[in-house]
Formats: C-alpha cells, structure tokens, sequence
C-alpha cells in the first residue's frame, strides 16, 4: 500500500516519521499558536453514506483533543493528540492526525493507493480543514474512494492525483470543539 500525506492518519510511532517527512518545508509556519490548546468535542458527526450533509452523531469517539505546534524539517505542523481527559491531554503523545499550512489554511491532505489483484488499484483521498470558532474550532474531512484498472501501471499515490474521475466522495466527517 502506498500512502502519501500533507499530512493525516491514524499513525503509529515507527510511522510517524516518514509520514511527517512528506510536509513540504516552508508550508507551515504563521499562526500555529492561535489553534494551540486542549479542545472538549461538542458535535461529532460522520455520514458513511456520502458526503451531502451531516451524519448520526458519533458517540464512541475521543471526547478531547490537543493541537500543538510541532517543528518538522523545518515545517510547522499543527498534530492533533487524542486523549481521555484535560490533563491526560498534557502528557498524550497519540498523534491521530496532523494539519500543515497550505495555501494560507490549516488542512490536512491524505491519498492510499493498494493493489490485492495485480489489475486493479484502490484509491483513497482525505481532505480536512481546520477553522477557528467563536469557541474553538471546527475540522470538516471529506474521503472519497474508487477504483481503477492498472493497465500495466504502478499502484501509487500518483494516480490519486491523475484519476479525479475514477473518485466518490463517501464520507463526510465534522468535528466541532470548544477551547478548555
């Protein structure tokens, strides 16, 4: 499987090096310190079914997160730590997901390309945002998934990127919290 990131994903430790690598130098930076701090989520809400509006709301999901401002290779990346509680929020080191500045905005980019059959590719695209509320913040994260027919290429992250078409949004995720 192959994963490109700017950056997102569930990580583990030995991953998340190489995942992080892939932020551009330069892309981060500017006002990182205006989202730091411990978030208590207040509407979680995922539609599995398509990306047209809002789903059920979440009920299992981390209830607190924290946003700091992270330095790598040179780029500032805002990660998003979950936690349990406010204070096992100071001492968490469970990056779930990761935002970099592109474009003037905090978003995190995600593509995976996996091939089981030799013949077909299976593409996924995550794209997120992260905005300022009046309380605290909201992140919106669309997925879209589909599938194409290798015809003798490689399974890559690339064709993400050159198959726009072969792509449905399925999932559409929304996380509202408050500043603690």
């Amino acid at each position: 499987m192959c994963i490109r990131t700017m950056p997102w994903l569930p990580l583990s430790a030995l991953a998340v090096a190489a995942v992080l690598a892939t932020v551009p130098a330069g892309c981060g930076g500017g006002d990182a310190s205006a989202f730091e701090g411990t978030y208590q989520v207040v509407h979680h809400t995922r539609n599995q079914e398509g990306c047209d509006a809002q789903g059920p709301e979440v009920t299992d999901g981390d209830r607190y997160f924290q946003l700091k401002a992270e330095d790598f290779f040179g780029a500032t990346i805002l990660g998003y730590h979950t936690c349990t509680s406010p204070t096992d929020c100071e001492e968490s080191s469970n990056l779930f997901r990761s935002f970099a500045k592109l474009d003037g905005q905090w978003r995190m980019e995600t593509s995976t390309a996996s091939t089981g059959d030799d013949v077909t590719c299976s593409l996924t695209s995550s794209i997120g945002s992260l905005t300022r509320t009046d309380t605290g913040v909201r992140i919106e994260i669309r997925t879209s998934r589909g599938e194409i027919t290798l015809d003798g290429k490689e399974c890559d992250t690339d064709l993400v990127d050159s198959n726009p078409e072969a792509l449905s949004c399925e999932e559409y995720e929304v996380i509202e919290a408050d500043l603690i």
